[in-house]
């Protein structure tokens, strides 16, 4: 595809989705995140603090992944959140709450390779289909009180 496809393909899509320009303020919101890791903390120290902070703060990239297996090639929308000044202490809470806790997802397999190992160790009936579901926003409709709520239990019931 050329860039002046993929380019009127990303257009059409933030047009047909009804996205806005925002205006967003990045520079305050760093400098809340940089202090607050400054702050002593039962989680880290300052010298792992320090290692969250982002040097350059850009603002989240858009760009649209296209699918070359359906019909007319559309556009997935990805955003690239690994400038974002709380991407790093995201991360480093996401891998200290799967130390802490038990939680471990019933269903998930992190690539291909794996779905395709864990396939050939099923038996399937003549004429059985394989089919996946596409999920629509399903990350953004997850209500971050009963996430929260749910991750407080965890953390409880744990010890």
């Amino acid at each position: 595809m050329d860039q002046a496809t993929y380019d009127k393909k990303m257009l059409n899509f933030l047009t047909q989705s009804g996205a806005k320009s925002l205006r967003y303020p990045f520079t305050d919101y760093n400098e809340t995140m940089r202090a607050m890791l400054e702050k002593k903390s039962t989680l880290f120290n300052s010298k792992t603090g320090e290692s969250f902070k982002v040097i350059r703060v850009v603002p989240p990239r858009i760009y649209g992944q296209v699918k070359l297996h359906k019909n007319d090639h559309p556009i997935r929308p990805v955003i690239a959140f690994c400038t974002h000044p709380s991407y790093k202490i995201a991360a480093f809470l996401a891998d200290w709450f799967k130390g802490i806790t038990t939680f471990s997802p019933q269903y998930a397999i992190k690539n291909s390779i794996l779905l395709a190992d864990e396939l050939c160790k099923k038996r399937f009936s003549k004429g059985s289909i394989l089919f996946s579901i596409d999920e629509i926003s399903m990350f953004t409709r997850i209500l971050v009180k009963f996430t929260t709520a749910l991750m407080i239990k965890m953390l409880r019931d744990d010890g």
